[in-house]
């Protein structure tokens, strides 16, 4: 009787260990399918971030590419500046000379005899040059 006693004792705790272990079984599963939901919406969600890094890197190409056409656009225009910046400074330490040429020659004119004199240096330096372009 006591061995019965401690066979029905031990299938009852065997059940019980059984119940147990298909309750934490069930857990497991449960938490399996939970993990795994939340695996396929991360991968789900790398997808889309993969996407849009795709995306961001193809306008960032092309905004890139627009920014070097504007660089070099903008450096042709900084060397016509650079060389227009130039030819003025040239000029303004031309005009001074040309200022004093134009107030000798209106000075020279302003004579009348002055001005006869520089015609026919005029026409002599015009005839020597045609002589000797003749003579050539």
């Amino acid at each position: 009787e006591r061995l019965c006693g401690a066979m029905k004792s031990m299938e009852c705790k065997h059940s019980e260990v059984v119940e147990n272990v298909e309750w934490e079984k069930n857990i497991v599963i449960n938490q399996n399918e939970d993990l795994s939901k939340q695996i396929k919406s991360l991968v789900s969600d790398a997808e889309s971030t993969n996407q849009i890094l795709k995306s961001l890197r193809t306008e960032l190409d092309g905004a890139n590419h627009a920014a070097c056409q504007e660089q070099e656009r903008l450096k042709s225009k900084i060397f016509l500046l650079e060389t227009q910046i130039l030819e003025s400074r040239q000029e303004k330490r031309r005009l001074p000379n040309l200022v004093k040429s134009l107030e000798t020659e209106a000075n020279v004119l302003s004579s009348p005899e002055r001005a006869i004199e520089a015609e026919f240096r005029n026409q002599k330096e015009q005839l020597s040059a045609k002589i000797s372009s003749l003579m050539a």
